[in-house]
């Protein structure tokens, strides 16, 4: 263990190194996590490498995390659609991102990784994005071992009811929560706290120990774990082994990469919230395997109208501000505004539906409008699914 980057600790660090090598030989299969495993200058670790080699009958490299290829495959701007470095053609300007670039890019990093890759006996990834950077290169010697987790220290406890307050969970880390896109999902859940104060509790945990981390999660409904991912992670895995929600990346390069098609558990999260072209895909995706589409609370936030026209939805659902607290002129002038937009959307072929019905008054208002649905608690108030079916699904 390093214990300081001054010149002693750092003599100190190398000599300890040193001295456990010889118990570092004649075994058969030795595995480095990265090309920089030790914490030490790249050409430091590529000589260990080396002697490592010649020592062991095998030697793997493992693809965990951001590396030489990883970054390069990120920039090459046709094997992924987003990454931790660019959405779209849109870069994503951070001092984090800037300095893995200088490191991996024409940087130090860069040669020791190729060499060990040429090197190792075998290179193992254990995300989609690591197998896709390394394939082009080196598909003779690449394999996927995807993540494994320990059931007896994640134990499932499923949601057994639906929760009065659902309760988030996000953690942070201090250094990292541009690069893992957690700024962005924070911001996002802290709208939907603000629009469901009394519904929804946020569960925020700022660079914790892993264990302290597992033990506050143990009550949460939802993990939101990290945005520029194609594949779930550690956490994400860990939570659903649980019976957690994980709201992560899952994209469809990944169930086919492992040959899924039809369970698709995980919510994923798309990277940039104002991006139509990842909405646009997700949606279609849904509307591919037959599945109606409907967007909540049209006309607030980025349900927005250009969203009418820019996806190829089933249904909205008019946001109840529409008629909340509204009388008199105000409600002649939403009139005008919800009775163009039920009309364009009839002519697009999409239903409408009108949200917050808490009055006959409502009701007969949408009607004349020419809403197509009403929901609200003019018409029931929420139920539990056992009482829905006892007064609904239940034969008379």
């Amino acid at each position: 263990v390093r214990r300081g980057y001054d010149l002693f600790h750092s003599i100190q660090y190398m000599a300890d190194i040193i001295r456990h090598l010889p118990q570092m030989r004649g075994y058969d299969v030795v595995q480095v996590t990265n090309p920089v495993f030790f914490d030490l200058r790249p050409e430091k670790n590529w000589a260990i490498f080396k002697y490592l080699k010649k020592h062991n009958k095998k030697i793997f490299l493992d693809a965990l995390a951001i590396d030489h290829y990883y970054v390069k495959t990120c920039l090459d701007g046709k094997t992924f659609r987003y990454s931790d470095f660019f959405v779209g053609d849109r870069p994503l300007p951070h001092p984090e991102r800037e300095k893995m670039l200088a490191a991996w890019i024409d940087g130090p990093n860069e040669r020791p990784n190729i060499e060990m890759a040429q090197e190792a006996n075998g290179i193992i990834a254990c995300l989609y994005e690591y197998y896709a950077a390394y394939q082009p290169e080196y598909a003779d010697k690449l394999a996927y071992i995807p993540i494994p987790i320990n059931l007896s220290i994640n134990p499932f406890h499923p949601i057994k009811s639906t929760p009065e307050v659902v309760k988030f969970f996000i953690g942070i880390q201090q250094h990292r929560t541009a690069i893992k896109g957690t700024d962005i999902l924070l911001d996002v859940l802290r709208e939907i706290h603000d629009k469901y104060p009394r519904e929804s509790h946020i569960q925020k945990v700022v660079s914790v120990p892993f264990d302290e981390y597992n033990k506050l999660l143990v009550d949460c409904h939802i993990l939101l774990d990290q945005l520029y991912s194609y594949t779930p992670a550690t956490n994400a895995l860990a939570a659903m082994a649980r019976g957690i929600i994980a709201v992560s990346g899952a994209e469809p390069e990944f169930y086919n990469f492992i040959g899924e098609q039809k369970l698709r558990p995980i919510i994923n999260v798309l990277p940039d919230r104002n991006d139509i072209d990842f909405f646009r895909h997700q949606v279609q995706a849904v509307r591919d395997r037959g599945i109606r589409v409907s967007m909540d609370d049209f006309g607030s936030g980025y349900s927005s109208l250009n969203m009418l026209w820019s996806l190829n939805i089933d249904e909205i659902k008019l946001d109840k501000g529409f008629l909340q607290n509204v009388t008199g002129a105000e409600w002649e002038r939403r009139t005008v505004i919800v009775r163009h937009i039920v009309k364009a959307a009839s002519e697009l072929g999409v239903a409408t539906v009108a949200e917050g019905i808490e009055t006959d008054e409502n009701r007969k208002a949408m009607c004349a409008i020419g809403c197509d649905i009403g929901q609200g608690y003019f018409y029931q108030k929420p139920v539990s699914a056992a009482e829905f079916s006892e007064k609904y699904m239940s034969p008379r």
